[in-house]
Formats: structure tokens, sequence, C-alpha cells
């Protein structure tokens, strides 16, 4: 068994029956129970999510458990099975006897239920893409996650992201956190036009029409590298406003983060979003170090979207601008103060502190996977006297004079926001800069809503932090001005 099949860092490890247990094949085929079924039950007081994985060996099957998915996986064998005048009874290792009735992919009985996953191919889940926006005016974004082995699913008003376990081609469950199945929240179906492209979806029992977007390819030279990537845009003639998505030391593809893109193309703009030199479609090679050249080439591949921007009939030149998150922050600043065609961006987590300084809070939070987290004199005792080593920013983001907003985490564990949030006041109070600030107390490194910022809370948050799509709404309205109206 492989990790992904539920959703990131989901192992199921194969554990084979104590014995084997053959079915009654007039109730019930091992063909109908083969699979994997995700749910849940009722642990005393608590829900216990759980995956269950059946394969069929001639006549009999043998299985894999798992408990507790979202939280910490434990792997737990399926000691029996067995279907008697037409029940289902699966019994775990901890002595957990689940019993009840199969019937159209589900397997439930009293306080337990579990459902056959029928997922996708990866492709045709890209096809499902999009924003969607129900009738007053709430709009969610269907993305596959980074692994690309799930759809999920993003409020932008209340920033709740849930992924979604699809159970059949139109038909999706989502849980109460990002990753946890059971209990299930919330039944997404698909809907679809007579030509079978789906045009909308209902969030239970509440329709959302699909957004008209037109994608088309986007393919630019930056030196000697040539950079593939797409374009989406409202439908119509434009001129629309648009970002370039920069990405941070992940090795992003043009798809990686629709999440964001889905969020400005259903503002009204344009998104261009491309794979990352040496990724995908991309030549050159693929380098995450922040180092002075690095940082410096992964800026020019920015600049030369701005300048193919500028060349596309629909984009108003005069209001593109860039957007991206962690590592994204120092090429922006480099971008930015390099190219005059750029006239606005918003950063998420970005770091407005050198290589060196960024890189010593991080070794001291481990990256926000040491618990308990440093306390602040700890931090500051690391930082203390630490001087600025490799690229610094702060040059470049003094040489910016269009505005810039930057959405911080206060629980951020992998850049110090406090020292983030002093550099920038240092160079706007210089005077001719539009710089904008906010800091979100509760955000971890993602901008997801968490209590001490750490890695294993952002894997299980229930949606990003309060207020940070709305913010980034209201900042763009303000800076970047109105938009085309809309023609189909």
């Amino acid at each position: 068994m492989t990790r992904g099949r539920v959703g990131a860092a989901v192992a199921l490890v194969a554990g084979a029956l104590a014995a084997g247990v053959t079915f009654g094949f007039r109730e019930a085929t091992a063909g109908e129970l083969t699979g994997t079924w995700i749910g849940g039950y009722q642990g005393g007081s608590r829900p216990v999510a759980l995956q269950v994985e059946l394969v069929q060996h001639g006549g009999r099957l043998s299985g894999t458990a798992e408990i507790g998915i979202a939280q910490k996986p434990v792997e737990i064998a399926l000691r029996d099975a067995s279907v008697r005048h037409g029940r289902v009874t699966l019994t775990l290792a901890n002595g957990t006897v689940l019993e009840g009735r199969s019937s159209r992919g589900r397997i439930a009985g009293r306080r337990f239920e579990l459902y056959r996953l029928r997922p996708n191919p990866v492709g045709k889940l890209q096809r499902l893409v999009g924003a969607y926006r129900f009738a007053n005016g709430d709009v969610v974004s269907l993305f596959v996650e980074p692994l690309g082995t799930h759809l999920r699913m993003l409020d932008y008003g209340t920033g709740q992201m849930r992924q979604l376990a699809q159970v059949s081609r139109d038909d999706f469950l989502a849980g109460p956190t990002i990753r946890a199945p059971w209990p299930i929240q919330a039944r997404v179906q698909l809907v679809r036009d007579s030509s079978d492209s789906v045009v909308a979806l209902r969030r239970n029992g509440q329709s959302a029409r699909r957004m008209p977007l037109a994608v088309q390819p986007a393919d630019f030279a930056s030196g000697d590298v040539h950079l593939v990537g797409k374009l989406v845009r409202p439908r119509g003639a434009g001129p629309f406003p648009a970002v370039v998505i920069v990405s941070g030391s992940e090795k992003a593809t043009r798809d990686t983060f629709d999440l964001w893109g889905m969020f400005f193309a259903s503002r009204g703009f344009a998104v261009l979003s491309y794979d990352k030199r040496g990724v995908g479609e991309s030549s050159g090679r693929f380098v995450a170090t922040p180092s002075q050249g690095n940082l410096h080439n992964l800026a020019g591949d920015v600049v030369a979207g701005v300048e193919w921007l500028r060349r596309q009939p629909e984009i108003d030149p005069r209001r593109i601008g860039l957007t991206g998150g962690s590592q994204a922050g120092w090429i922006i600043a480099i971008a930015a103060s390099e190219s005059s065609d750029v006239r606005f961006a918003a950063v998420q987590s970005g770091p407005a502190m050198s290589v060196g300084r960024e890189r010593a809070f991080a070794a001291v939070t481990g990256n926000g996977s040491v618990v308990p987290p440093p306390t602040e004199a700890q931090i500051h005792a690391a930082l203390d006297g630490h001087p600025d080593a490799g690229f610094d920013p702060k040059p470049a983001l003094a040489a910016i004079h269009v505005p810039v907003l930057w959405q911080l985490g206060g629980a951020d564990k992998r850049q110090y926001a406090p020292e983030t949030v002093a550099n920038l006041n240092a160079i706007a109070a210089q005077g001719g800069h539009d710089f904008t600030i906010r800091v979100y107390p509760t955000g971890a490194h993602s901008l997801r809503d968490t209590r001490r910022g750490l890695i294993s809370e952002e894997l299980n948050a229930k949606r990003f932090v309060p207020g940070l799509f709305q913010d980034l709404a209201a900042w763009l309205s303000v800076k970047v001005g109105p938009l085309p109206s809309r023609r189909s």
C-alpha cells in the first residue's frame, strides 16, 4: 500500500487477515466489496476516522486498515470479516466490531459508516478545477491537492478547505477538517449539461454555478530558458488586470497554486501560472536553494512572464501584478524592483529578512516541527547578534514604489513575522512607499488557522485564518481599481 490513497501522509501498509474469510456470493460478491473504503466510527465519545482496504484473492478477501487518518495515522490489522444474512461484519485488531449492511457503495450500521472510493484519474480531476458562485455571491473553488491524487474545495468566504473523497463520478464527501473524512459534513455533487460538461455543483443541496473562464496556453522565454504554462482569464474582450503567480521553493507546476489562481480569476483577473524552470514542460534546471544567483534567475522568469502578459490583447498592461508566498517574497522583491511594468504585488508569508537570519529562525523552530515550539526568549537568543547573510531583500524592497500587500502569520514558524514587520516599517518610514501589512495572530506559514503554527496543526486545520481572502479582495479593489464590465 502506498501513501496518497486518501490524502497527504496517509499510509496503508499491507497486513494479512488472521484467517481468510469466504463470502457468501449469493448475498454479496467479493467484487462488490473489494476496494478502498473510507469513513469512520464513534469510538466512545469521539469520532474515529477509518480507512479499510479489501483485496480479492480468488473467492476470499484479505485487507488492511488504518485509524485516525487525519491526526496521526495508526496502522491496525483487520482481524476478521464476514457476510452473513446480508450483513457485513468487520473486526479490527483493537476489538472494535463494525456490523452493517452494504448497499450502493456504502456499508453502514450503528454508529459507523464506510464509503467506497472511486477516484478519477488526475487528468479528469483537473478538468473540474474552477470557481463556482452561489446565488448569494459566495464563491468556492475546486482544485487538485499538491500530491495530485484528490480534489479539494475551498470556500473563500469562510476560509474552509476540505479534501473531497470521491465516491462516484460526480459525488464527493468531506469531513470536519482539511483531511479528516469523517464525520461527514459536506456532500458535493457535480451538475453536468447535455454535452457532459460540468456547469455547476451542489454543496449540501445548495447550487453554485461554474464561472465562465477561458484557459489558453502560455509560452515565453527567459534568457535561454523556455517556460510553459497557462493563462486563465474571464471570458470577454477585457482588458483585464492580471497577476503572475510566483512559486516558492517547491517544484511548482502551472497547476500547483490553482487555489490562489481561482480566487483572482473569480475577482475578474487574468492569471498567469507556469511550470517552474526545470519542472514539467519548462526547460532549465530546478534549484530550490535561495542563493543570490538562483533568486535573480527566478525573478527574471517572473519579469519575462510580465512582458508576455503585456503583449496579450485582453490584458491591461497598466495593471499587471505579482502574487506568491514564502520564498516567492524574495523573488517578488527583486522582480518588482527591477521591472517598471510590475504595478502591484500581494505577498503571503514572504520574509523581509535576509536568508541567513530566516534560516537561523527556522533552525530553532525546526520549521514548525519542534514541540513545544520555542519561546520568544529562545528565538531572540538564536537571532540576537546573528548577522545578515546570503540574499538580503531590504535594498530591493526600498526600491519598490508600487502598492504591496503583506499577509503574515503571527504563529509562522518558518519566517519570523515580527522581524519582517519591523523591516517593512523601517523602509516605509523613509517615505515614498505604499506598503500594507496584515498580521493574523493564529496564522501558520501556510496562513492556515492554528494555535501554535506547527506543521501538524497546519495539516489538520479547519480553515485559513479569518479575513485572509476578504482582506486581499478589499486591498485589490482599492489599489488595482475597478474591473472591466463582463461580456460573455
